[in-house]
């Protein structure tokens, strides 16, 4: 071989290592890219529904909408792979507890190239998925009905005609209504929902794989709102634990639903220990104005239900948000006892009609 020959070839060899070191584009196209994507969020994308600050959290949180308009813009189209997932419909390999755990990849494709890709995982043992609220329910129609009557009208417990009960009634101490179970329960319509948690993980798949391929980390972190607080591993029974004092940087991302404004506003005002024995103080002011002397026990119950015995013990944000609603729905059934005509509540002493004995009962 020759040495002009044996030259040229190292040179080459030269070129290709130096061209792994260099940039894929210029310093102005990177400076167009990033433009490109300040301007599809100025002018395309909303807050609140794109993209949207999760309190506790600096970065705003890239939403479902807002990866879709940044996989348009860049011509990403998305391809999903599971690459773990566990289906334990009866619980035969988790105590007796269904368990469902998918871990999904999506790679997005710009014609035949790969651009970017991202990971994302969800099981049934994430918090909005494994637990319920327990209710009291009526003995006689089986409805979630039961609200305690007021104490000028005789106590006792109702099955509230307004939320759909038979209006059957039941003494205070009546242990088919007070010996029900209404803390924290395991979701019995768990099954109903595998579709739910499979689409969850690959839609946090695709979030992160957006941010990656489009480099909009600057911009965005992952989707908070859907990101699992306190998920443990698919094959380790969650043991129960004591709630840790809450600190403004245990208050991670919450994972519910905002279901109306009152709500929402509650929820965004929890940012730290003091904010949140803040509302579940003033909760907790109207319940007992509402209700006398029962609002305190219906207080306590629901802090009890999840495992706090002040509202200052919640473990994450997570929680104390599900104890507001959970606590504000109580709250509104009383006003609506209070706004509910008189001589539609049934006596809690008698069988007989309100209008036969000369007098109304009201329910808390």
């Amino acid at each position: 071989m020759s040495t002009a020959i044996v030259k040229q070839d190292a040179a080459e060899v030269v070129s290709v290592e130096r061209d792994r070191f260099l940039p894929v584009m210029s310093i102005a196209q990177a400076g167009e890219r990033r433009a490109a994507i300040i301007e599809v969020v100025k002018s395309m994308m909303k807050e609140d529904v794109d993209f949207g600050k999760i309190p506790g959290t600096q970065k705003k949180s890239l939403w479902q909408p807002g990866s879709d308009k940044l996989c348009n813009l860049f011509g990403l189209t998305p391809a999903f792979d599971i690459e773990s997932m566990i289906e334990d419909w009866d619980g035969s390999n988790h105590s007796g507890e269904p368990f469902f755990y998918y871990r999904v990849k999506c790679f997005l494709q710009r014609g035949d190239h790969v651009m970017g890709e991202g990971e994302g995982s969800c099981n049934s043992w994430e918090e909005k998925y494994r637990w319920r609220q327990g209710e009291r329910k009526c003995p006689t129609c089986g409805k979630g009905a039961i609200i305690k009557g007021k104490a000028e009208y005789g106590g006792g417990w109702i099955c509230f005609g307004k939320k759909g009960g038979c209006g059957a009634k039941y003494q205070d101490g009546d242990q088919v209504i007070e010996g029900q179970n209404i803390g924290r329960q395991a979701n019995p319509q768990i099954h109903d929902q595998v579709n739910t948690i499979l689409k969850m993980a690959h839609k946090r798949a695709k979030i992160a794989a957006t941010i990656n391929a489009t480099s909009a980390s600057e911009f965005f972190t992952q989707d908070l709102e859907d990101l699992p607080t306190g998920t443990v591993a698919p094959d380790t029974p969650r043991a129960p634990q004591k709630p840790a004092t809450v600190t403004k940087a245990a208050l991670g991302p919450d994972t519910s639903t905002v279901e109306d404004e009152e709500l929402q506003i509650l929820w965004s005002r929890i940012k730290g220990k003091k904010t949140c024995v803040e509302v579940f103080g003033e909760l907790k002011a109207e319940l007992t104005q509402r209700c006398g002397r029962h609002g305190d026990p219906q207080y306590y119950q629901v802090l009890k239900a999840h495992n706090v015995e002040h509202a200052n013990e919640f473990s994450g944000l997570q929680e104390a948000r599900q104890a507001v609603k959970d606590l504000l729905s109580i709250v509104r059934t009383a006003r609506e006892m209070d706004q509910a005509p008189t001589d539609e509540q049934p006596s809690l002493l008698t069988n007989q009609d309100p209008a036969e004995k000369g007098d109304t009962y009201g329910a808390d």
